[in-house]
């Protein structure tokens, strides 16, 4: 009996001072240093063209909003979740992380290394790059301005060069000249030279102003004219429009439409005009403006004329139509 009594008593001992190891070490429901993952990612570069890095941690064990942390690399110190690295080759030195509640410090040594001799992949590839454009046809001359837009990591010191039918330009823009599709391409360098994004340029410079689209025959359904185009209606062929001055009614231009009832004048004068479509004798017009949408209304009265519209240099207004019923 005494035998088992001591055995008892030992065995409660020894649970009570593994209870107060435990209590006594608050690190112990917090994690190990090799539970923290050390990332790192690339920012931008730096005005000595040298790429900057962030690492950062990822760590499940504690609650990171409230945890503290100490960083010291390289002789740099930083007390948030990241630390930002600018030099080449090693970057040595420690994180310190500790739980606000617990108060208890994990310690772990960094040892990265970062060659940053070949910056391409963080330059990235052209998907980074898109090409605004800007068209001028003031002054009877077609100029066409392209602006590259670089979308990767900021301050990289990029220089371009366009080459586009022997037009050239070492700027971030070019300004074309002429009349006609141009094909090039745009070189997006980096300050070395070292590598380099080679991007397929084609130019337009067609682009005098436009006045069209067409017109249409409203087919009756089962529940009268719908005066709007839809697919039961057919285009109509042949349907004369003019071009006319507002307020003289003076007339620029006439033109018919073609087999798909589309119609164009092309590089009128910036001005006011009207358009008059002049219906076959057995047609009439569907009522103007029955739609919100301006691709599916008519836009001409019932006398054939349209409202007064003003024309910009270079505008494209090609949503000028006219539906005709038989009467």
């Amino acid at each position: 009996m005494n035998s088992y009594l001591s055995i008892l008593y030992l065995s409660i001992g020894l649970a009570l001072i593994l209870a107060s190891c435990v209590k006594e070490d608050p690190c112990y429901y917090v994690g190990h240093p090799d539970d923290i993952r050390i990332e790192s990612e690339f920012v931008s570069m730096n005005p000595e063209g040298k790429p900057v890095m962030k690492l950062y941690l990822v760590y499940d064990k504690i609650d990171t909003s409230t945890a503290e942390y100490k960083w010291e690399i390289n002789g740099q110190v930083s007390e948030t979740s990241t630390m930002i690295v600018t030099d080449d080759g090693p970057a040595s030195g420690y994180i310190k992380i500790r739980n606000s509640e617990d108060q208890c410090f994990l310690y772990k040594e960094v040892d990265e290394v970062f060659d940053f001799s070949d910056c391409c992949e963080y330059m990235g590839d052209e998907d980074y790059v898109t090409i605004r454009e800007l068209k001028d046809c003031s002054g009877g001359d077609n100029k066409l301005i392209l602006e590259a837009e670089y979308k990767g990591p900021s301050n990289m010191g990029l220089t371009y060069r366009w080459d586009i039918e022997g037009q050239t330009s070492d700027e971030v823009f070019i300004v074309l000249e002429g009349d006609g599709i141009m094909d090039g391409t745009l070189r997006v360098m980096n300050p070395e030279d070292s590598c380099t994004m080679v991007i397929p340029v084609v130019a337009n410079l067609l682009f005098g102003s436009i006045i069209g689209n067409r017109v249409w025959i409203d087919n009756p359904s089962s529940i009268g004219q719908s005066h709007i185009l839809d697919s039961t209606d057919t285009q109509a062929e042949g349907i004369s429009v003019d071009l006319l001055t507002y307020p003289e009614m003076e007339l620029v231009e006439t033109t018919v439409t073609d087999d798909e009832g589309y119609y164009l004048f092309l590089n009128a004068a910036s001005r006011e005009y009207v358009l008059q479509f002049h219906a076959p004798s057995q047609y009439e017009f569907v009522l103007k403006n029955y739609s919100q949408d301006d691709t599916e209304d008519s836009d001409a009265n019932f006398d054939g004329l349209t409202d007064p519209f003003f024309l910009d240099n270079c505008e494209q207004i090609i949503t000028l139509d006219a539906g005709l019923k038989l009467k």
